[in-house]
């Protein structure tokens, strides 16, 4: 990793289009279905999204708290959601494609962009461009409404996201402190 990319400034800055991309696309998903994300939830709650990516684990669990695996360090996390944004970019354009022109032109292009967006953060982050994903299986399972599915898994990866990248920029801050004292003395 690229430690002068990994510093404050660019950390706030993903923490801060995570935030501002989840509120976004939860307003575009609550405009293109036209119900509240309260009421979507309600009416999937039965189904789910079958797709496997590094964050997984973290976007099930309502407890998460940024809590690191042992052993992992925060490269690894910042891999970890480079991947999983990858991941779910993949699907969402895929799923984007056979929506309909209204729905894909008006709400699901910016959705995708959004992700887009994200993963350019990340790769400022990470010094990297984006890499080849292979095969990924129908993660729909017969899911009523597929669009909703693969959007909603992004709305709780970007909380994951702004959870993680938190604690990263508190870490980041403390040791720029560091820095910036014995530098000084």
């Amino acid at each position: 990793m690229n430690m002068a990319n990994y510093n404050a400034i660019n950390l706030r800055h993903a923490r801060d289009v995570a935030i501002g991309t989840r509120a976004s696309t939860i307003d575009l998903l609550t405009a293109c279905f036209n119900a509240t994300e309260e009421e979507l939830a309600q009416r999937y709650r039965l189904h789910s999204l079958h797709l496997d990516y590094p964050l997984k684990d973290e976007v099930n669990n309502s407890q998460y708290a940024g809590q690191r695996q042992e052993g992992k360090s925060l490269e690894d996390d910042v891999l970890a959601i480079y991947h999983s944004l990858v991941k779910i970019r993949r699907v969402l354009a895929n799923e984007t494609k056979a929506l309909k022109d209204e729905l894909r032109n008006n709400y699901f292009v910016f959705i995708v962009e959004k992700v887009e967006h994200n993963i350019a953060n990340v790769e400022a982050l990470l010094s990297c461009t984006a890499e080849g994903e292979g095969h990924i299986p129908d993660p729909f399972h017969n899911h009523p409404c597929r669009a909703y599915a693969i959007v909603n898994e992004f709305v709780k990866l970007l909380h994951v996201l702004e959870i993680k990248y938190s604690l990263m920029l508190s870490q980041q801050e403390a040791v720029e402190a560091v820095e910036a004292m014995e530098a000084a003395e």
